[in-house]
Order: structure tokens, then C-alpha cells, then sequence
């Protein structure tokens, strides 16, 4: 005789699939898809909390005297907050108030601002770099045109020069036939 009872393992296996137990990634699926959505309600049923608990229009309704009451609270903070106290200008007072309420500014970010504008600064403009070009091209020419003109003698200077060159072969004078623009030369105290 066979035994046909059957155990509580057996019909654990029996309720699907003919005995089969369900593959760990459709397990997986169905476990994932569940949480889902559970999250999904539970996050419907908070916004529908929230929703109704803060419709004033519905607090007023039904807790008129409370309401009025909060109002007039919140009413006479904001007026103590932007009363300035006796002797203290408003602008005094408008300015702490926007000290509290604007946070304080990062120092990096200060440095970082600054960092760069001092870097914006710093980069020349088109019209500028085209000049400081033009210059480093143009500024040797002119300087050697206006070093050559200021060494060059004028015609009269050379004609005297010349004279002097003249009379010094010949034995004549000397200093005194000098050009004009050599001063030093002309002193008779100096050459002793």
C-alpha cells in the first residue's frame, strides 16, 4: 500500500505552477512592482493630508476665532519686526532687517568674483592690443628719426666746425672758432 498523505512541505510547493516555486527574478519583479506601489499610496495619502490641512479657507470655516487670532499674532510680529524702536532711523532698521534675511556671502566665492574681474581687468581690448602692436613697431623708428635729428648738427654749426678744422691745420687759433653748441669746449678755464 501506498502512503497518500501528504505532507505540510508538499502542499506549500502544490499552491502554483503545479508544484513549482516561482523564479527569483519574477519573485524579484513582483516584490519590486508591490513596493511601487505601496510607495505610490502612502505618498497619495500624504498630499491629500497636507492638502487639507492646510486650507485656510476651511480652518476659517471651522475654527473662525482661532484663525482670527493667528492672523492677528502674525500681524502684530511683522509690524514689531519692521518698526524701527524710538531714535533709530527706519534705514538703520530696513538694513538690519535685510542683513538677517540676506545670508552672508561666501568669502570663496568673494575671492573667486574678484579673481576674475581683477582677470577681466587685466585683458586688454582689441583697440588696445592693436595700439600697444602698432607702438612696439612704429616706437624704434621714431626714436631713431628723433635720436638722429637731435645728433645731427644744424648747417651753421657744421660750417663753423669746419673753420675751426681749417684753422687748427693751419696753426690759427683754435677754441675761440669753435661751433656754438659745444660750451664746454669754448672756456678757456677748462682746457687750463
Amino acid at each position: 500500500m501506498a502512503d497518500t498523505t501528504t505532507t505540510p512541505d508538499a502542499k506549500k510547493s502544490d499552491h502554483k505552477d503545479n508544484g513549482k516555486a516561482p523564479a527569483k527574478p519574477d519573485f524579484l519583479t513582483q516584490q519590486q512592482d508591490d513596493a511601487k506601489a505601496a510607495i505610490s499610496r502612502v505618498l497619495t495619502d500624504m498630499t491629500q493630508s497636507l492638502k487639507s490641512g492646510a486650507d485656510v479657507s476651511a480652518w476659517a470655516k471651522q475654527y473662525p476665532w482661532v484663525t482670527a487670532g493667528a492672523a492677528a499674532g502674525a500681524g502684530f510680529l511683522v509690524g514689531l519686526l519692521l518698526t524701527p524702536s524710538k531714535g533709530q532711523p527706519a534705514k538703520q532698521k530696513f538694513a538690519e532687517l535685510r542683513n538677517y534675511v540676506t545670508p552672508a556671502p561666501d568669502p570663496i566665492e568673494i575671492a573667486e568674483a574678484l579673481a576674475a574681474e581683477k582677470k577681466k581687468q587685466q585683458q586688454p581690448g582689441f583697440m588696445t592690443t592693436i595700439l600697444r602692436e602698432a607702438m612696439k613697431s612704429i616706437g624704434p623708428m621714431l626714436a631713431g628719426v628723433m635720436s638722429g635729428k637731435m645728433a645731427q648738427p644744424e648747417p651753421e654749426d657744421m660750417h663753423a666746425a669746419a673753420q675751426a678744422a681749417v684753422g687748427n691745420a693751419g696753426g690759427g687759433g683754435g677754441g675761440a672758432d669753435l661751433p656754438t653748441g659745444f660750451g664746454v669746449y669754448r672756456d678757456p678755464n677748462y682746457w687750463g
